[in-house]
């Protein structure tokens, strides 16, 4: 969408806060303040490091990130730029790795209308990683339950089992990327399709923890 036919959009459909309806803003400096910037860190099966920039229990976050995932809300865009600098200029950038996005299925890419997560791979990439380069190595062969509508988590490593493959050379250094890290089971079984192809060091990052 071209700058000029955005700015009409906005004279006719003014933007309001996702979070406080405050006119003006898709997400006004308020409650983008609200979001607290942290370096969260967990432990998963076959994953060097996993890296998260907030909680999902902060409803703005959530928000940005459910908008942006479900409604192609590529509006958020800037808001979520902004976090990533925040992110940035607490914590430095991210030591180059190949950036592979957590696929999604086709059914979900027409479903939403574009790759959300390989469009947060690139804004991540700009932001923390910009001598890296972004690959597509992992490919969904099928389509899953949504995780976040299993709570044991058994069933969500059960439920991701055999739903990716490889589909060129695996590089020996990788960062994952996601919009959301839960149980972790779809970021493991990433990392250990990897790991069998040659990669010896997989980390995640990822714009929430929890949820």
């Amino acid at each position: 969408m071209s700058r000029l036919f955005r700015s009409i959009l906005d004279l006719v459909f003014p933007p309001a806060c996702i979070a406080c309806r405050a006119c003006g803003f898709w997400v006004c400096p308020d409650c983008l303040n609200s979001v607290h910037i942290e370096n969260i860190r967990r432990e998963l099966p076959h994953l060097d490091q996993v890296t998260s920039l907030g909680s999902y229990a902060n409803p703005v976050l959530r928000r940005m990130i459910t908008g942006f995932k479900y409604q192609s809300a590529t509006c958020l865009e800037p808001a979520l730029v902004e976090l990533l600098r925040r992110h940035r200029a607490a914590y430095g950038q991210i030591d180059a790795l190949t950036i592979l996005p957590v696929p999604s299925s086709n059914e979900r890419i027409l479903e939403r209308g574009f790759d959300h997560v390989s469009r947060l791979a690139k804004l991540i990439h700009d932001e923390l990683a910009p001598s890296a380069e972004i690959r597509t190595v992992l490919h969904r062969t099928k389509q899953s339950l949504s995780n976040a509508d299993l709570e044991d988590r058994a069933a969500r490593r059960g439920n991701v089992m055999g739903s990716f493959e490889i589909v060129s050379d695996v590089p020996e250094r990788v960062l994952l990327i996601d919009d959301v890290v839960t149980s972790g089971a779809t970021a493991e079984a990433c990392a250990k399709l990897l790991r069998t192809h040659g990669a010896k060091e997989v980390r995640l990052f990822t714009m929430a923890s929890g949820g």
